[in-house]
């Protein structure tokens, strides 16, 4: 479901993909003038899926030591070499650098904080302290896209100026309520009422979005107009761990209301885990994608329950009216309904 789905604010821009390799001549009828910049991010440095206010890096949901580094962007300025103009690295300090969110039709709204960075001696600048939104978008219907916009240090205090350079807008990507990245890492939603815990050494979010995307017929549903998705960095061999705190306060907004009811109806991109632990499910089509989807089962053993996932470990009393589901949900981007 997740989406892996640009502003030209000036002609230079066009250039990016021609003539970004230092010492290239410039076409002279493309009228470039000395001391224009060249702006783009580095290839494999694109941002990447974050958690809501994390750091967004170059690696899904890994905001403090991602194995892909973090987002970079390369700043090439033109200079005249016997009277020809050329793209050089711009120096150490020479350029600041930050981004703003990309408008337009399929693109998500939000707050986006950034902390401009000044390039190094290679002409790149690394956002490796601060770059992130504030708000989640609907990863079903838009992305959010980020655009490299760069000035000369030395013009910082020249505020009419603003950011006369800018790139193409990066690769899309999305803002999940809460994520993580590593074995035993986890995700809340639902004030930390929904918790997901990774059984495995990758990336992990969960958001909620409102609308019924799945149904289960025998399901008495609590949460009547959501739906909940969690993603992993890989597919549905990917094993979550996943407790449910369900509330007197919840049982009683239900329409539904009854312990006896509570479970989780899950969409799953291929019947074979239903298959494995035995569930009923149907096939449903949800944005023109087909979901096989069912209700978790009890987990046929607590010792190997994370082989049949999905499914439920234990579901009790919170001892105040409310109820505790506990078991094991597969990686991907599966929807669930409780």
């Amino acid at each position: 479901m997740s989406s892996r789905k640009l502003r030209v604010s000036s002609l230079l821009v066009l250039l990016v993909g021609t003539l970004v390799v230092s010492g290239l001549v410039a076409p002279a009828s493309l009228a470039q003038e000395e001391g224009d910049l060249v702006v783009s991010i580095v290839e494999g440095q694109q941002p990447t899926d974050a958690g809501r206010n994390d750091l967004i890096t170059a690696s899904p949901f890994d905001s403090t030591s991602p194995a892909d580094g973090f987002v970079q962007v390369e700043v090439s300025k033109y200079i005249s070499v016997e009277e020809e103009l050329v793209l050089v690295p711009a120096e150490e300090g020479e350029v600041e650098v930050k981004f703003r969110l990309a408008e337009g039709a399929g693109l998500a709204e939000g707050t986006l904080s950034v902390s401009p960075e000044l390039t190094d001696e290679g002409g790149i600048a690394t956002f490796d302290t601060s770059l992130s939104i504030a708000e989640t978008n609907d990863f079903m219907a838009t992305d959010y896209k980020i655009v490299p916009q760069a000035r000369y240090a030395s013009e910082i205090t020249l505020l009419e100026e603003g950011w006369p350079f800018e790139g193409d807008p990066s690769d899309g990507f999305d803002i999940w309520e809460d994520g993580c990245s590593g074995t035993g890492c986890n995700v809340n939603l639902r004030s930390n009422l929904e918790t997901y815990t990774a059984q495995g050494n990758f990336g992990l979010a969960a958001s909620q979005l409102s609308g019924e995307l799945v149904t289960c017929p025998t399901q008495r549903v609590i949460f009547s107009n959501k739906t909940f998705f969690h993603v992993t960095t890989g597919d549905e061999s990917e094993v979550v761990r996943l407790e449910t705190h369900i509330t007197r306060a919840d049982m009683k907004a239900a329409a539904n209301n009854g312990q006896r009811h509570i479970g989780w109806c899950i969409g799953l991109e291929s019947p074979d885990p239903w298959e494995h632990n035995g569930a009923a499910y149907t096939p449903q089509t949800i944005g023109g994608k087909t979901f096989y989807v069912a209700l978790a089962p009890k987990c046929p053993n607590k010792k190997t329950a994370p082989q049949f996932a999905p499914c439920i470990v234990s579901q009790s009393g919170d001892n105040d009216g409310g109820s505790f589901i506990r078991g094991f949900v597969l990686g991907g981007d599966p929807p669930r309904r409780t």
